[in-house]
């Protein structure tokens, strides 16, 4: 009998770590897709942003409406730096359209590139386990 229960607890051991190298090995491939959809985000992020700066408000008149513009636009340029970092940090805000309307004000292109890679991850890695949370 007691041989049996070392026998049990040694497979059970066993299959555990091998369990867990499964779900290591799916963890590193989630993690590898968060990377991809954080570098997908990054990019765009930039792109929607250099159009904003290289069409105007016409372009920005067709992705968001002019209310929404005019609300949003006074606060991005009055406070750009803080607001900007402040929204990119809190999941479910309208960061692209503030990407979109940081583009038409005075904002650089290096200063904002760096509030995005600095701000927009840490926004999707809390909206990611915020909505893990909602799962279990």
């Amino acid at each position: 009998m007691k041989h049996l229960l070392k026998i049990t607890s040694a497979v059970l051991v066993l299959l555990l770590c091998a369990l867990g190298g499964v779900f290591l090995w799916r963890s590193g491939f989630f993690a590898a897709l968060f990377f991809l959809t954080i570098a997908a985000v990054l990019s765009a992020s930039l792109l929607v942003f250099l159009l904003a700066r290289a069409l105007g408000q016409s372009f920005a008149d067709r992705l968001v409406s002019r209310a929404i513009s005019d609300k949003y636009l006074s606060i991005v340029r009055a406070k750009t730096d803080t607001f900007l970092i402040l929204a990119f940090l809190l999941p479910f805000f309208p960061d692209d359209l503030l990407c979109i309307l940081a583009g038409l004000t005075a904002i650089s292109t290096p200063r904002f590139l760096v509030i995005v890679v600095l701000t927009r991850p840490w926004g999707l890695l809390v909206a990611s386990a915020l909505g893990g949370a909602t799962l279990t």
